[in-house]
């Protein structure tokens, strides 16, 4: 419960994932899309704010560090979904996440 009494990143859940996807996962700026979902209610307590995120990598390892930022790092997300698909090409990762940030309702 302490994890999601955490502040939410400073300039918010959206940005923070914009940032760990071009930091960690090394994709280029318009090459990536992050969707929010609808907000909802986990009883009075907290919210669920979900977000699916798209890019391509050439890297494994740049999933991992993007992997290991979202779950680990300042912010309290929540991974709820992965899906990494090989393309034709050998080298093209196309990764799909979906996360959700879990906060607090009480001030």
């Amino acid at each position: 419960e302490k994890d999601f009494k955490k502040n939410t990143p400073s300039g918010g859940v959206r940005s923070y994932l914009e940032n760990a996807v071009i930091s960690k996962a090394n994709a280029q700026a318009g090459t990536f899309s992050i969707r929010p979902g609808p907000t909802r209610s986990l009883g009075e307590n907290y919210s669920q704010a979900p977000f699916s995120i798209n890019f391509s990598t050439t890297d494994l390892s740049n999933v991992v560090s993007f992997l290991q930022e979202i779950t680990q790092g300042e912010s309290s997300l929540l991974l709820t979904r992965l899906e990494v698909i090989k393309g034709r090409s050998a080298e093209k990762l196309t990764v799909t996440a979906d996360v959700s940030s879990i906060t607090s309702n009480q001030k």
